[in-house]
């Protein structure tokens, strides 16, 4: 959670970022996230880190996104 008065700064993209490059680092294979189509500012910081959308799962509080991004070790 940012707080209120930091959101929109960039602070989620950029942590989101470094953890992405540790993920790489590491050879990490995939990584995995859970957001409501409601929550934009996520939404939008996930698509920033190329999360993709694999699927939408509905329950009691409405759609919930799950989003993946596979590290490809190969490339270089």
């Amino acid at each position: 959670m940012i707080r209120r008065d930091s959101q929109g700064e960039g602070y989620a993209s950029e942590a989101s970022a470094a953890i992405m490059a540790e993920c790489a680092r590491v050879h990490l294979g995939r990584v995995w996230a859970t957001v409501r189509p409601s929550n934009v500012a996520s939404m939008r910081v996930l698509s920033r880190i190329d999360m993709t959308l694999n699927r939408t799962e509905h329950d009691d509080w409405g759609s919930l996104h799950f989003l993946s991004r596979t590290f490809d070790h190969d490339a270089n």
